[in-house]
């Protein structure tokens, strides 16, 4: 059963026009996002547990063997149960999580984790492994801020994620899926997209991991 959040919830929206494609409206839409969702897991701890739970069980459908996932920084579900059990249950699968390699250029790769092994605090204090074994995922999963429907993230304002994905794009080498990591409420009814914008193929919130419309 999906917890229901107490509090009223009002629909967060960034309409198109030259004010909402401003970086100050898409800065105040990040801000009450990342309010909303420090509220949501404080007012609704289950929630997390849920978002483990429908990630997990996709996962477990994918024919994959190497996965993308995240380590958590300011608020951001911590889905490693999730994948760490995927990862656990067959022998040759393999979790990657991102490094930066160039901050100037919003630029990053994926790295081998392992729970059992040494980690440093890399760019941003966001948790990296201490050996930078380069890795490719199959599957992607992505924290934001935000999401719409259309699989389109606002996310902490870097652009690394995109910025990789496009790369791997023209390189003929796109993941097999992209999944965006949020809760339901932060699904944004739309905001203004940059150019180097991708939007993902999947959302996956404590209700459930849905394809992008």
């Amino acid at each position: 059963m999906i917890a229901k959040i107490s509090y009223n919830q009002p629909m967060i929206m960034a309409k198109h026009s030259s004010l909402a494609g401003s970086q100050t409206e898409k800065s105040l839409l990040r801000q009450v996002c990342l309010h909303k969702r420090k509220q949501t897991l404080e007012c609704c701890p289950d929630v997390q547990a849920q978002l483990c739970e429908v990630i997990e069980k996709w996962l477990s459908q994918q024919a994959v063997s190497c996965v993308g996932f995240y380590r958590p920084f300011r608020s951001e579900p911590d889905i490693t149960p999730a994948v760490a059990a995927w990862a656990e249950k067959q022998k040759g699968r393999k979790l990657c999580v991102p490094v930066v390699e160039d901050k100037r250029n919003c630029r990053m790769h994926y790295a081998i984790w392992r729970a059992s092994e040494a980690s440093r605090v890399g760019s941003f204090g966001i948790e990296e492994p201490a050996e930078d074994i380069a890795a490719v995922p199959e599957i992607i999963f992505s924290p934001c801020v935000g999401v719409t429907r259309s699989g389109f993230r606002l996310g902490n304002g870097g652009g690394y994620f995109d910025r990789y994905l496009a790369w791997r794009a023209a390189a003929g080498n796109s993941p097999v899926a992209t999944v965006a990591v949020a809760l339901e409420a932060l699904v944004i009814e739309k905001f203004e997209v940059s150019y180097f914008d991708v939007a993902f193929d999947w959302i996956a919130t404590e209700a459930g991991v849905v394809p992008a419309l």
